[in-house]
């Protein structure tokens, strides 16, 4: 099995309205996203290839269900949560999916970064240990 990251940028006290990344929706429904079970909810990409996404864009990466939970255990403490996330069909099952041109996965991390403001380390890390002739998870940055 092979995981996952998405690097994900947040920002504090700022609403976003579009982007040059990727845009990942989670809508809820209400539900609370805890660290244990995971929780059934819709996620959505907005990834319009062409270097700008808006908040208001149709779902073009990926629209479908998930199951997520908080992600970590230290890192929990922080405002800014990690989650781990599985991708389900519309019966439940696991459901691989290539998302943003990443090899097709059903385990995937959206990763908050909360200590390294540059949210460089892990990505450049794996960067590294890839071109060394080493497997690394892929990585790609969206909000």
């Amino acid at each position: 099995m092979s995981v996952v990251i998405l690097i994900f940028e947040w920002a504090f006290a700022q609403e976003l309205e579009s982007s040059s990344l990727p845009i990942v929706v989670i809508t809820t429904n209400g539900n609370s996203i805890r660290d244990d079970p995971r929780v059934l909810v819709h996620m959505g990409i907005i990834n319009n290839g062409n270097g700008f996404n808006s908040i208001d864009d149709p779902f073009t990466g990926y629209s479908g269900n998930v199951n997520i939970e908080i992600r970590g255990n230290s890192t929990q403490l922080f405002d800014k949560l990690s989650y781990g996330f599985e991708l389900k069909n519309e019966t439940g099952e696991d459901q691989d999916y290539p998302i943003l041109g990443m090899s097709p996965e059903e385990d995937w991390i959206l990763y908050g970064s909360p200590i390294d403001k540059t949210h460089l380390r892990n990505v450049l890390s794996f960067e590294i240990w890839r071109k060394m002739g080493h497997w690394a998870s892929d990585t790609r940055f969206c909000e």
